[in-house]
């Protein structure tokens, strides 16, 4: 499973609920889209806490494709379309994280 985390404009703290649910599940790797965001650093920032608390020795499971390009909704469509995995699961940044079933 790779998982695409799509962020424009909403808060920090819903990249941060996303990215660490993401991290802890089955995900081979996690991408997160920054494109064309005016939070782009602060999502960085987030990013970069995250990648510190992943598990030491491993590598991180985390990418990041950013771009001062607003590629609109397809975006991550086509970013997802590159996933070398069987399943892809998209979440948009307005998701609330974690979610119970």
């Amino acid at each position: 499973v790779t998982v695409v985390l799509n962020h424009w404009q909403r808060p920090v703290e819903n990249l941060l609920g996303q990215l660490r649910a993401a991290v802890a599940s089955i995900a081979v790797e996690v991408w997160v889209c920054i494109f064309g965001s005016p939070l782009a650093e602060a999502y960085q920032a987030a990013i970069d806490l995250v990648q510190a608390e992943e598990e030491v020795g491993r590598p991180s499971k985390i990418r990041t494709v950013h771009s001062d390009v607003d590629f609109g909704v397809y975006g991550r469509f086509l970013v997802a379309s590159t996933a070398k995995t069987a399943f892809v699961y998209m979440v948009d940044d307005d998701v609330p994280f974690p979610v119970s079933a």
